[in-house]
């Protein structure tokens, strides 16, 4: 078993609590150039199984044709080489396993970029603030039967939405190529800030939507939705993702 990341492209060792063993390829036994060894586990005789880290990631199939004119031998954007021949090895495809930090992700080979899934949770969200001047967005999910502190998302720095009241099991994915374009458009955006931001689509049982933002963070704790009279409760942050 192999590991992968963007840290393993520096040469460290990638290890999870799902993934206990795995070691980068390039510190795998032989002598061959460690790009080389990359290949050989991709070809369809192979049945080393790889762990692809995507951690810092967040548009795999852009950062996938981005590799393509990549050489590996100058050790520069070496992520992107290798998504690269991952999206050129569909044989291996079910030989390998995604993840972002622990967290194991579904991609299926038809849309990687939207299927990898950021961020999900079985909990209904509200829109429940939308500031403008401050260009934040916040989507809270309040203490029920089940859970008995607040979990919110909080996205900063936004350029454009489109939502619906609440979302029910919501999931949160990178946008995929055409409809990221689309998003970057309505946003009215110019050229040279548009790739400083994420575009992000909304999914859930209750209805869709997205936004265009630098920073995504969730954050649990609370148990008033409407907050404390004497100041401000702490929140855990649970994972943050920005541009």
């Amino acid at each position: 078993m192999v590991a992968i990341s963007r840290s393993a492209s520096r040469g460290e060792c990638i290890r999870s609590g799902m993934d206990q063993g795995a070691a980068t390829y390039k510190k795998s036994p032989g002598n061959r150039a460690w790009h080389k060894k990359l290949e050989s586990f991709l070809t369809p005789e192979s049945r080393t199984h790889i762990s692809f880290n995507l951690d810092g990631i967040s548009t795999p199939v852009a950062s996938a044709r981005a590799g393509k004119s990549v050489d590996p031998s100058n050790f520069e954007r070496l992520t992107g080489w290798e998504l690269y021949q991952v999206s050129q090895s569909p044989h291996a495809w079910d030989r390998i396993t995604w993840y972002r930090g622990v967290v194991q992700l579904t991609i299926h080979s038809d849309d990687a970029a939207s299927s990898a899934s950021l961020f999900r949770s079985e909990r209904t969200f509200t829109v429940w603030r939308y500031g403008v001047g401050h260009s934040q967005l916040l989507l809270r999910a309040v203490p029920d039967s089940a859970n008995t502190a607040c979990l919110d998302l909080l996205f900063e720095d936004v350029k454009a939405v489109q939502l619906v009241t609440h979302y029910e099991s919501i999931e949160l994915h990178p946008a995929g190529e055409d409809e990221a374009q689309q998003i970057l458009d309505f946003s009215g955006l110019a050229s040279t800030w548009r790739g400083r931001h994420l575009a992000v689509s909304l999914r859930s049982r209750s209805g869709s939507g997205f936004v265009l933002c630098r920073r995504i963070t969730a954050l649990h704790g609370g148990d008033d939705p409407f907050g404390p009279h004497g100041g401000v409760e702490e929140r855990d942050v649970m994972w943050s993702i920005r541009r």
